[in-house]
């Protein structure tokens, strides 16, 4: 059993330009095993997704399924959805009790679609740690079907 303790998101841009390829975030990811963990040397994949929140924070459905995880925002009502802007996916093998795990995350502005000129932005991130062993989620491809009564 792991435990999340902390995410710092380091080297944000103050400006973040629509126009350039590639923005780049570092972040650490502070992470607590097991003894049991660190025993048998447990192997988990670390996701970190990055959001610019719009309004009131989402609250993630996550569903796992090991390197591919997905996460869906569960929205209140009158809520603004928030901008999903990149993901990164390490495995993580605890090797000892405390871990400070440094990731890059690539923002790619390209590829974010928006409606209105943002000024600014509330970026903020998301991680979870899916171990080896553990519950494996996929949704199929959706197709449309006719239904008569």
């Amino acid at each position: 059993m792991a435990k999340i303790k902390s995410i710092q998101l380091k080297s944000i841009p103050e400006v973040i330009n629509i126009g350039d390829n590639v923005n780049t975030i570092e972040a650490i990811v502070e992470i607590d095993f097991h003894h049991l963990d660190v025993e048998n040397k447990m192997e988990y994949m670390l996701h970190l997704y990055l959001f610019d929140i719009r309004g009131r924070m989402d609250a993630p459905i996550f569903i796992p399924n090991w390197d591919e995880c997905m996460v869906i925002p569960l929205l209140r009502k009158h809520d603004i959805k928030d901008y999903f802007l990149a993901k990164k996916s390490i495995d993580v093998i605890a090797q000892q009790e405390m871990l400070g795990v440094p990731v890059e995350i690539a923002l790619k502005p390209e590829d974010i679609q928006r409606k209105a000129p943002i000024t600014s932005s509330n970026l903020a991130a998301f991680a979870t740690l899916v171990p080896a062993i553990s519950v494996a989620s996929k949704w199929s491809k959706s197709f449309e079907v006719q239904v008569t009564y």
